[in-house]
């Protein structure tokens, strides 16, 4: 990923008429970085839409975090999880 400054050049050299392979050459990068930072027209990091890897599993994760908040909570000798903390 291109830091800010250097998209930012990336668009002000393009708006003054420089070809992708001169904008590469001048500024160290490659030719495709240069032609993705032009296509998406916009000087910020680009938006990665890959799913979550925890998706597949949210409600497993879920069930278990309420099974072991049941069991703590009988654990202590409250089944109804009201009682007071002991001193």
């Amino acid at each position: 990923m291109l830091a800010k400054p250097t998209r930012t050049a990336i668009f002000r050299l393009s708006a003054e008429g420089h070809g992708s392979r001169r904008i590469a050459s001048l500024l160290s990068v490659a030719r495709n970085s240069v032609r993705r930072v032009v296509q998406t027209a916009t000087d910020g990091p680009p938006k990665l839409n890959r799913p979550s890897t925890v998706d597949p599993h949210r409600t497993a994760i879920a069930q278990l975090l309420l099974d072991l908040s049941a069991q703590a909570t009988t654990a202590n000798g409250d089944p109804s999880g009201t009682a007071p903390p002991d001193p």
